[in-house]
């Protein structure tokens, strides 16, 4: 595919920081990053032994400025990935303050720090398409107004002006991207696809009654796989414009229903369904599905890996877990 080769890491910095590195993207943008030949530093609020593909891992909480400055001039990162920061758009329902201030406090930390260091460090900020709101249009592109509805939401929303403030006010090299939901091996049942291909996983082994507990089946969302996720992240390093956001998604959507369908599917067992009251959400966006016309045009980037084949993977992933 034309401009596809621009996905490459024979060019990006040798130092690279990823905050949450204990996460799920984290373990896979790792392995893209070690990969391709780059030093790669680890910071996470949990104890984690540094494994084979990361340099050292730092511990503490990204809310810390001074110790997080100290870490900062102790790498010297030439690129950070910030991951870090609470993910669950329904916990975030619970959480609202622990939510905003990891979210905000966070990336303030990480941004203080490179810029009082003066560090010559490209920033990744990683938001969320939960800034969108409820649209009414698909597929949304990056210049649709922000109207979060989740405390999720507001926090990424939040979190991205502070980082487009940096850019202006000091000139600090941060991206910006939405990523859209994303999906793939190792990912917490927190989220709706891992936590239905878990529970299918559990009734093939007999754990549990063939009855599979859900929410709002009737959302439509926009589905890329991780590993085409954290592909991309890396060529922004390289392509992307400063200050300038992208949406990260495949373009297109699909009901959670039809989620639902294929991992039945591929279990071929007879399972029924039942709608538990706790899974639904205050406020539930009906439809999201981005544009991804920039990042493509911007990374030459497009997803490899089909909507089946990652759904394939989460569900193998939880049969040998379970």
């Amino acid at each position: 595919m034309a401009g596809e080769n621009k996905v490459s890491l024979g060019v990006i910095p040798v130092k690279a920081l990823i905050t949450g590195s204990s996460g799920f993207v984290a373990g896979h943008l790792t392995d893209l990053l070690h990969g391709g030949g780059v030093e790669v530093y680890g910071l996470t609020r949990e104890d984690a032994a540094a494994g084979g593909k990361v340099k050292k891992v730092y511990v503490a909480d990204a809310r810390d400025e001074h110790k997080i400055k100290e870490i900062l001039n102790e790498i010297r990162p030439h690129c950070i990935y910030h991951l870090a920061g609470v993910s669950s758009v329904g916990r975030s329902w619970q959480n609202l303050k622990e939510t905003l201030a990891v979210n905000i406090f966070g990336a303030l930390s990480i941004l203080a720090g490179v810029h009082e260091l003066g560090l010559q460090c490209r920033v990744l900020v990683v938001g969320s398409a939960e800034e969108y709101g409820i649209t009414g249009v698909e597929p949304v592109k990056e210049d649709y107004p922000l109207r979060p509805v989740s405390p999720y939401g507001l926090s990424k929303m939040a979190q991205e002006l502070l980082a487009r403030q940096y850019v202006s006010a000091y000139g600090t090299d941060a991206v910006l991207v939405r990523p859209f939901n994303h999906i793939g091996p190792g990912q917490s049942p927190d989220f709706v696809v891992s936590d239905f291909a878990r529970q299918v996983a559990r009734i093939e082994k007999g754990l549990q009654e063939p009855v599979l507990e859900v929410g709002n089946l009737e959302a439509i969302r926009d589905f890329t796989d991780v590993r085409d996720v954290v592909r991309v992240y890396a060529a922004l390093m390289q392509h992307g414009e400063t200050g300038e956001v992208y949406n990260v998604c495949a373009g297109s959507g699909v009901s959670i229903r039809t989620v639902l369908d294929i991992l039945i599917g591929l279990s071929g067992r007879e399972i029924s369904v039942r709608t538990d009251e706790k899974k639904l959400r205050p406020v539930e966006n009906p439809v999201l599905v981005g544009s991804n016309e920039k990042i493509c045009r911007a990374a030459g980037w497009r997803p490899r890996i089909s909507l089946a084949e990652s759904l394939a993977g989460v569900l193998d992933y939880w049969r040998n877990y379970v």
